[in-house]
């Protein structure tokens, strides 16, 4: 049996307009009713007029750039508001619809450029932690696993960022802040309540159990 190659075909431009939310983005529309859009770059480069023809082949390599165009766009827009880890940007471009392919060619080039880079995120992000929310390692931690950090990356940032934010103080703080009763000794319900505050801004039990002891509360 002979195959046939399938003929690709052209496409004739029906109508160019600029895009009314894009000033940017020239929107080209075929007879076919298909539409190609275009970064006013790539048109200055390529002039097309109406009634021009545009091979297939061209308008699929129109088409791809534009989307890696499109993709990156919206990773400055995010890094806008704040920095991401790569993992994070990741999930973003790809609920935005953007490809596997598209999302990995935009994030070896924000990477490339320095836009992206996951050991200075996760110092930054744990450094705001600890300095707003006073947490403890376990904490830390937790946050820097939901951004698919490397473990021996974690490892190094917390043991560097807690020389600077000794865990004892900062557990002291909590407790300090929270002892309600004049008496040397915890009373039990407010003791509870105060290990339990200390549990979730995660700080380990045996650390929790010096800084009592360092305060004469136990």
């Amino acid at each position: 049996m002979v195959k046939t190659r399938r003929k690709m075909k052209n496409r004739k431009i029906k109508s160019i307009k600029r895009s009314k939310r894009y000033q940017d983005r020239i929107i080209i529309t075929f007879y076919d009713k298909s539409v190609l859009r275009l970064t006013e770059d790539a048109f200055l480069l390529q002039p097309y007029a109406i009634n021009d023809i545009i091979k297939e082949s061209d308008v699929s390599l129109l088409n791809k750039d534009m989307r890696i165009r499109e993709a990156r766009d919206a990773a400055y827009r995010l890094l806008g508001y704040r920095m991401r880890s790569i993992y994070e940007m990741k999930i973003k471009l790809k609920t935005k619809g953007f490809s596997s392919n598209e999302v990995e060619i935009v994030i070896n080039k924000l990477e490339g450029l320095g836009y992206l880079n996951d050991m200075q995120f996760a110092e930054t992000l744990a450094s705001e932690k600890i300095s707003n929310k006073k947490v403890g390692p376990i904490f830390v931690q937790s946050e820097l696993k939901k951004h698919n950090i490397e473990q021996a990356m974690i490892d190094k940032i917390i043991k560097n960022a807690y020389q600077e934010n000794k865990i004892l103080e900062l557990i002291k703080f909590h407790i300090n802040k929270k002892i309600k009763s004049n008496s040397s000794m915890l009373q039990f319900a407010e003791k509870k309540k105060i290990d339990s505050l200390l549990y979730r801004k995660g700080f380990h039990w045996d650390d929790i159990n010096t800084a009592y002891a360092e305060l004469d509360l136990i």
